[in-house]
């Protein structure tokens, strides 16, 4: 009779505020005009939801800060996960020596398919700026903004850090080794072209 919007497990915490959430997102990516994009941002959101499950919901390791803060998870944390990710594959495949792609173009992308509210557009051109000119730190950085923007936490320890630098640089390689598996990254920007 009545429907308790509560899961009962960590499996239904990532289906109900990633997965479903990143329902949203595919549509929006869906009504841009560029094929590399619509592509690159399908994959990056296929990509998430997948990490999601496994750093969550399966992972079990100590010091995991996903799985430590599975059941604080929000919807709206679950958009906030979705939109980091997004940043994070955009702001690295600009980086990629073999992208052509214009900064101006793919952050219009970002923004009208991820919907970024405007400190979330400040945060994109911030983390953007660090990767070029201090992109040894970028990483560190970027876990950062995940502690505070996600987990909502403005201490934590060297070993958080590192696992979070680990699994973004993880995350972004597989969603790129994925993504190029059957047409080579200068395939798809030339076929967008």
């Amino acid at each position: 009779m009545f429907e308790f919007l509560t899961p009962r497990g960590k499996y239904d915490i990532v289906k109900r505020v990633v997965e479903d959430e990143s329902e949203v997102y595919i549509e929006r990516i869906y009504k841009l005009k560029n094929s590399f994009y619509v592509s690159f941002f399908e994959e990056c959101i296929n990509s998430t939801v997948a990490d999601a499950y496994e750093y969550f919901a399966e992972l079990r390791v100590n010091g995991n800060i996903f799985s430590e803060n599975v059941y604080t998870m929000t919807r709206e944390k679950g958009r906030r996960f979705i939109k980091l990710m997004a940043i994070h594959h955009s702001i690295k495949m600009m980086r990629c020596r073999k992208c052509s792609l214009k900064l101006s173009d793919m952050r219009a992308a970002l923004f009208e398919a991820f919907d970024l509210s405007e400190p979330e557009q400040k945060m994109f051109d911030l983390l953007y700026a660090c990767a070029i000119m201090y992109s040894g730190s970028f990483s560190e950085l970027f876990a950062s903004a995940v502690m505070k923007y996600l987990f909502d936490r403005d201490k934590y320890g060297r070993h958080t850090v590192a696992f979070i630098e680990n699994f973004c640089y993880n995350s972004y390689e597989t969603m790129f080794e994925s993504f190029t598996k059957y047409l080579s990254l200068e395939q798809r920007l030339q076929g967008a072209c």
